[in-house]
């Protein structure tokens, strides 16, 4: 990273991340410049939980077509609306939205990088596995065990 940041032919950098925010947020505290401006009024309730992604750069500011905001159906964790299917979606729009070829910086949440198919040796059955193994023109033999555990 630091090699590609002192590179002076480099691309220019982009960074990406994702957060939430409750809807219903307020600061527990706030400046008043006198006791009788009254105080804040905070719902007691969270609300609902807004999910936001958005890309930029230092020299760029935000990229105008990278931000997205949806709400959130889960009070829990909002990684399991943000997947990969979703930030796929979002980073092809935002790969559309540059006007050059640019370094992405993004953190390694799982959802960054997704498997087309996942396949547990352990726990898959084999005939799922010599179809995988077939899909991806792995040569194999069904009838001789593997001697190189």
């Amino acid at each position: 990273m630091h090699n590609v940041r002192n590179d002076s032919l480099s691309r220019p950098m982009i960074y990406l991340d994702e957060t939430w925010i409750n809807a219903n947020y307020a600061p527990k505290f706030f400046y008043q410049s006198s006791p009788s401006q009254g105080g804040l009024k905070v719902p007691l309730e969270k609300g609902s939980r807004l999910i936001i992604c958005h890309a930029g750069s230092a020299d760029q500011g935000f990229i105008p077509s990278a931000q997205i905001v949806f709400q959130s159906k889960s009070t829990v964790d909002y990684r399991e609306e943000m997947n990969s299917e979703v930030f796929k979606k979002w980073f092809l729009d935002l790969l559309r939205g540059l006007d050059e070829p640019c370094v992405i910086v993004m953190d390694n949440a799982s959802y960054h990088s997704a498997y087309a198919k996942k396949i547990s040796l352990y726990k898959d059955k084999k005939d799922d596995i010599v179809a995988w193994l077939l899909n991806k023109n792995i040569p194999h033999n069904t009838t001789k065990p593997d001697q190189n555990y």
